[in-house]
């Protein structure tokens, strides 16, 4: 799942740039007086570096980056990747490639970048060979989410699914993936090779909840991980995800992992939105200190329910959430939302 191709590469950062760096996040982090943030130095800004090193016509986007816990200049990051379309070896029943999945790493604090895909890809795998990965034979992925763990551990997290509209759905968004995944993938860094062809080591694809008889799209994912408490060598891994079920409603769940992403356990999986029916796009945070967590989500108008933030607190590590409070309405007191909303366009366009 590694292959190694290398990309153009930039400047080295100096101590001096880290250095900088640390000052800014010293100062706004700490809530440092203003006339103490003026004095210290400003971060400037190096050149880009371009991750794949393609060019702007070959197209990857979403993308999402963390660094190791055993080595901060070691990174690793997702997105979708659309060279798999051009890629040979499709099945006879499909005209042309899909986008996958992305995997790229550097050894040097983002200086160079090496790339590869995730294991199960559709030319690789041709059928649903579960012994390379759960993934293989799903037509496509999306939605990367990328998050750092104890002991070198990556945890990637995304949806997997086929094209194929499920016989009598309607046109709604999403109902082409309807038979797909939400999984999460697990990459270690060793931390013992400076040879940077070496990405994360693979470990596994776990399979956090799958579309019943494509009766739903699964979306709208969102991942963090936590420290190791209480004596743990890893720290719980969190999911958030939207299951669209039809008639403009949409399902808010949150899956924990308390093994190092081996395993996300039916009883592990709770839904946040029993009271609201259209409730999409979840965020969570994690406190450091008591390890609670905080799941914020966006309600959309649908009547009786106005356009709001939401929030949701688990104080048992994920085996409860309390009912969702609103954080802040989005809609003034005659139903005008109040949210920088794009506008929806015409349906010919």
């Amino acid at each position: 799942n590694e292959m190694g191709t290398r990309n153009q590469v930039g400047p080295n950062l100096s101590a001096k740039h880290v250095w900088e760096a640390l000052a800014v996040f010293l100062a706004f982090g700490l809530a440092v007086a203003p006339d103490e943030v003026a004095a210290q130095e400003t971060l400037r800004a190096g050149r880009n570096v371009n991750v794949t090193g393609r060019p702007p016509w070959q197209r990857e986007n979403e993308p999402s980056i963390a660094c190791s816990s055993r080595n901060p200049r070691f990174c690793v990051a997702g997105g979708n990747d659309y060279t798999t379309v051009e890629l040979p070896g499709l099945p006879e029943d499909k005209e042309t490639g899909d986008a996958w999945l992305g995997v790229y790493w550097t050894h040097d604090g983002g200086s160079t970048w090496w790339q590869g895909v995730l294991a199960g890809f559709a030319q690789v795998c041709n059928i649903r060979d579960s012994s390379v990965s759960p993934l293989c034979g799903y037509d496509a992925g999306a939605d990367p989410n990328v998050r750092a763990g104890a002991s070198g551990l990556f945890y990637y997290s995304r949806i997997a699914f086929d094209r194929e509209q499920v016989a009598g759905s309607s046109s709604m968004a999403g109902v082409e993936g309807r038979s797909g995944v939400v999984f999460v993938a697990t990459y270690r860094h060793d931390n013992n090779s400076d040879d940077p062809n070496v990405g994360p080591r693979y470990v596994h694809t776990v399979i956090v909840d799958r579309a019943a008889q494509g009766e739903v799209f699964l979306d709208k994912i969102w991942m963090a991980v936590d420290v190791p408490r209480a004596g743990a060598q890893f720290g719980n891994v969190y999911v958030g995800y939207v299951k669209f079920v039809g008639n403009d409603r949409s399902k808010l769940y949150v899956a924990v992992s308390r093994d190092d992403g081996q395993t996300f356990r039916t009883q592990d999986i709770q839904k946040l939105s029993e009271s609201f029916s259209v409730v999409q796009a979840p965020a969570i945070a994690i406190d450091p200190a008591t390890g609670y967590v905080h799941v914020a989500a966006r309600q959309f108008a649908q009547n009786p329910d106005p356009s709001r933030i939401l929030a949701f607190v688990s104080k048992d590590a994920g085996r409860t959430f309390t009912k969702g409070t609103v954080v802040r309405p989005l809609a003034d007191a005659n139903g005008s939302t109040t949210a920088f909303d794009q506008p929806a366009a015409p349906s010919d366009q």
